[in-house]
């Protein structure tokens, strides 16, 4: 057997091998069909930062606790990879080397207020509030905030609620991947769905949109006072993303490009008889996620004298924690 290549440019270094027999696969084979598909990447952060906290001014029910801040952030990825995947050489894996950096920008207020202390309904009542102005060198500015509240009618039991809206940008993946390409076989409509091979890559999207989250949570906390040490937990949740952030399947892009989203057309890359070549998966705002469910938590410390004089100071602890998912679907705006 001979290299198909090698006839036109002996010159190419190809070295034929036969799959059809065993054992008689030369060690000069093996080495040009095999080879190590690799990615070396290395990440990069650098913080600058200053807070101020302090209680500067007290209500009727004692003193307002504040913090405020600004922050800089600079997150940097670069790698390198070997040179076969640059082209695509091998059925899977490879990887294209990452380069890409994105500095924030950040300022944050939060404030603790307490609105009753040692009253007859209230043994104490607290609000509490966070704002954050968030400003992103590849997506813009967002503000994110909190409000909630915790109140205590007896010193056993407190209730608290917190509403806020959440925020998830796209990581250096997301942003900046260059690139890994799989092979994969895809159904083509627009060939009357003939299926073939096609490379399948998987790069990133530098405009991508934060995810936006309103979230819910409502709990109440248990922790009696004839049992020191012990404490319960149930907090109800409630999130609803928009907004975000996910990768479609190769053939969701394509038969969404065949029923008329054009915007998807642009991913995919056909030969000049029109058959596909390459499909890209680049991370896009599409999806709504819906999560509710139930957080539970249990724990106990006892102080080790109690249990045994001779074992000295120190505490033994027992922590328990569950959750119960009521609700977990995902829209990807498509299908």
């Amino acid at each position: 057997i001979e290299c198909r290549s090698t006839l036109t440019n002996p010159g190419d270094g190809c070295v034929a091998l036969n799959i059809l027999c065993t054992g008689v696969a030369s060690a000069a084979a093996l080495d040009y069909v095999m080879g190590h598909s690799y990615l070396n990447a290395q990440i990069t952060q650098g913080i600058v930062s200053a807070t101020l906290q302090g209680e500067p001014f007290s209500t009727w029910a004692g003193p307002v606790s504040m913090a405020l801040g600004v922050e800089h952030r600079r997150e940097a990825e670069e790698g390198t990879s070997d040179a076969l995947s640059l082209v695509n050489s091998y059925w899977a894996g490879n990887y294209k080397p990452i380069q890409g950096s994105y500095h924030v920008n950040e300022a944050f207020l939060e404030m603790l207020v307490p609105l009753a202390r040692d009253e007859a309904w209230a043994r104490s009542l607290d609000l509490n509030m966070a704002v954050r102005a968030t400003d992103y060198s590849t997506s813009g500015y967002v503000t994110t905030w909190k409000v909630g509240a915790s109140w205590a009618p007896i010193s056993d039991v407190r209730f608290r609620i917190t509403r806020s809206r959440d925020i998830r940008a796209g990581n250096l993946s997301e942003l900046f991947q260059a690139g890994q390409t799989n092979t994969t076989t895809l159904v083509d409509p627009f060939k009357d769905d003939q299926a073939y091979t096609v490379f399948q890559t998987t790069v990133g999207n530098p405009v991508v949109s934060p995810e936006k989250a309103d979230t819910l949570n409502l709990g109440v906390v248990f922790q009696p006072t004839f049992l020191p040490g012990f404490s319960a937990s149930v907090d109800y949740f409630d999130i609803n993303v928009k907004d975000a952030i996910t990768t479609l399947a190769a053939s969701t892009i394509v038969n969404q490009c065949f029923e008329g989203n054009s915007a998807i057309c642009d991913l995919i890359e056909r030969d000049a008889d029109g058959f596909m070549t390459e499909v890209f998966r680049r991370p896009i705002n599409l999806a709504r996620q819906t999560v509710r469910g139930l957080d539970f938590e249990a724990g106990y410390r006892v102080p080790l004298e109690a249990i045994a004089a001779s074992w000295g100071p120190g505490r033994l602890g027992f922590r328990f924690l569950a959750t119960r998912y009521l609700e977990s679907s995902m829209d990807d705006g498509v299908s």
